[in-house]
């Protein structure tokens, strides 16, 4: 029963509301009996997780969009917020848990979860850099993010599973913006091989241990002397095709 109680508590300590208008009940008061579903995040060294970012959907709470008509339509209710982390007690894991039904007065029922990570700031290669993180997405409903975070097409999951991701730092730099970039690249997500998006089922727990090989960087950079096309340099020092824009996965895969 603590179990039970503690996690309510956590629940309504990260509550903020999202969606739903002003009057909607964003309460989550979830049943004794309810599904709790156990995520575990394995920190990497030089990495930063960041809170789990959370989306409840309603059948009983509407909220309203509008086509393209500018006509309005009820849509289910949007209950969002984010949900931090707590370290083990061993290691460098990290371990959150969340309710499927969510219960209150809407009977909010947990739609999709963001899971994300990025360097630590503190590292070199963030300096002046735009540091982008990267993301897991679980969904547990249809409708989730409908931005995905560069994380793919959603890939069907039944039961408890772990992910583990190498990631390979990669520096993008934009000639004509002078923009640059940095993050974790962990292969083509466009490739249902490569995806961390996940239409999960019958789960209770789920544990994501990326790798992060922090001297093995990739650069991206406008093509010299091309009006456009991007120059690949891999940490061999070997420059990929210009017509390529993504590294070549198995490649990095082939230096770790």
């Amino acid at each position: 029963m603590n179990f039970l109680n503690n996690n309510i508590i956590l629940f309504i300590v990260f509550l903020s509301v999202a969606g739903c208008g002003d009057h909607t009940d964003q309460t989550l008061s979830p049943a004794k009996d309810a599904h709790w579903v156990t995520v575990l995040f394995k920190v990497p060294d030089g990495t930063m997780l960041q809170p789990m970012q959370v989306m409840y959907r309603s059948d009983i709470c509407k909220d309203t969009s509008k086509n393209s008509s500018g006509e309005s339509y009820d849509i289910k209710g949007i209950n969002g917020f984010k949900q931090a982390f707590t370290k083990e007690k061993d290691g460098n894991t990290w371990k959150t848990q969340i309710a499927i039904e969510g219960g209150g007065s809407c009977q909010w029922m947990l739609n999709s979860i963001k899971i994300s990570f990025h360097i630590n700031n503190s590292n070199p290669l963030v300096h002046d850099r735009n540091n982008l993180s990267t993301n897991y997405i679980l969904d547990f409903d249809k409708y989730g993010f409908s931005d995905g975070y560069g994380t793919g097409s959603a890939k069907e999951s039944q039961g408890d599973f772990v992910i583990n991701t190498d990631f390979f730092p990669m520096i993008t730099t934009l000639s004509r913006s002078g923009n640059e970039y940095v993050e974790l690249f962990g292969g083509n997500v466009d490739s249902n091989q490569w995806t961390r998006r996940f239409n999960v089922h019958h789960i209770n727990k789920i544990l994501i241990e990326p790798v992060v090989h922090m001297d093995k960087i990739v650069v991206l950079s406008s093509a010299k002397g091309k009006p456009s096309g991007l120059e690949i340099t891999y940490p061999d020092g070997s420059i990929g095709p210009v017509h390529q824009t993504i590294p070549d996965y198995e490649k990095l895969l082939s230096m770790k």
